[in-house]
């Protein structure tokens, strides 16, 4: 990509912060066609061992790296870095995408005149289709005030960029992954969710800020399809699935009546939401001191979809394995919650 470029280019890779160079390790190694990888050595092996999607083509990304002006090199690969973070927030890495592609376009910063990463210009990556994003600049706009809930937006504020700092040391969905799956595998329990829930269709854009017990777990953005979850529980927490895993895990085709005598049955029909048995079922493990110590030291690892998420000893370290027997995802239970909606299954 940095042709030309290419000798300060490697010598600011090696100055960035391992976050953004895992980062851009791993992205870029994402080939985009189903069932290749590049060869052994060249590529992070979390990429080669478990094949996700979908890869990103970051078009003029080349003349981004080529056309630097007065940026530093290390500061052009790190809001190159902060792209594909962004991004990876709107497509959440999954193996059934690992045959597909999204394209990333970046005109916005790289041949619509002259751009700077000290222009205090709000960067927006929005969501254009479900194979395509357009990087957007707002000059002028203060980033804590935009309003982009409505669309399928990223923010990106070039001059500030604090998230790779503020995320560094928390391992990445596919870092638990390989780390737990083995003890997951070999002495994790099965549980059945028991309790029902109630689903709405999601509004493309929506932001969903998951709490329990007061405390803020992680945040979401729904895309086209999604569903939001309230949960039957204490603390009645919201969150957001894919359609793909809402159908695996409820019953849409048979939607239950909403239970006698709940005072907010009338807001839940308000606000759309319908009542679903839950079929669901996980492997898991307990968050023990030691457990956490050994892979997650920070008390925090990234969700599915891209943001942190918190987790505390006694909470549930839960699993969705394939029919191979292969762990897909990993998430954190918080430890009542567990206990109010799950049962072991006997088997």
């Amino acid at each position: 990509m940095a042709q030309g470029m290419a000798g300060q280019v490697l010598e600011a890779f090696d100055k960035l912060s391992e976050a953004d160079r895992m980062v851009l390790s791993e992205e870029m190694a994402r080939t985009g066609t189903e069932n290749q990888s590049f060869s052994e050595g060249f590529v992070p092996s979390s990429v080669r061992d478990l094949l996700a999607g979908p890869a990103f083509l970051v078009y003029y990304g080349p003349a981004f790296l080529q056309r630097m002006n007065t940026d530093s090199p290390v500061r052009r690969l790190e809001i190159l870095a902060e792209i594909y973070r962004r991004a990876r927030k709107l497509w959440p890495a999954s193996s059934d995408q690992a045959g597909n592609f999204v394209t990333l376009r970046i005109d916005a910063i790289t041949i619509q005149g002259k751009w700077s990463s000290s222009d205090p210009d709000l960067l927006l990556l929005r969501m254009c289709s479900n194979k395509q994003a357009v990087l957007e600049r707002r000059p002028g706009e203060d980033p804590k005030t935009a309003n982009v809930k409505e669309e399928n937006t990223e923010i990106l504020f070039a001059p500030d960029v604090s998230d790779a700092v503020d995320n560094y040391g928390i391992c990445s969905q596919q870092e638990m992954i390989q780390q737990v799956s083995h003890e997951m595998l070999s002495t994790g329990r099965w549980y059945r969710k028991v309790a029902f829930a109630f689903l709405r269709p999601a509004q493309p854009g929506e932001i969903i800020v998951t709490i329990v017990d007061g405390k803020e777990e992680t945040v979401n953005t729904a895309v086209e399809g999604d569903y939001v979850v309230q949960a039957n529980t204490r603390w009645k927490e919201n969150y957001i699935l894919s359609y793909a895993t809402t159908s695996a895990a409820y019953d849409l085709a048979t939607p239950l009546e909403l239970p006698h005598g709940r005072e907010d049955a009338q807001q839940l029909r308000r606000d759309g939401y319908r009542c679903y048995r839950s079929r669901t079922r996980i492997r898991a493990l307990r968050a023990t001191e030691s457990f956490l110590r050994q892979h997650c030291p920070s008390k925090k690892f990234m969700a599915k979809w891209g943001t942190p998420c918190s987790v505390e000893v006694d909470d549930i370290i839960a699993a969705q394995v394939s029919p191979s027997s292969e762990v897909t995802e990993i998430y954190r239970i918080e430890k009542t919650v567990f206990r109010e909606t799950f049962i072991p299954e006997q088997r």
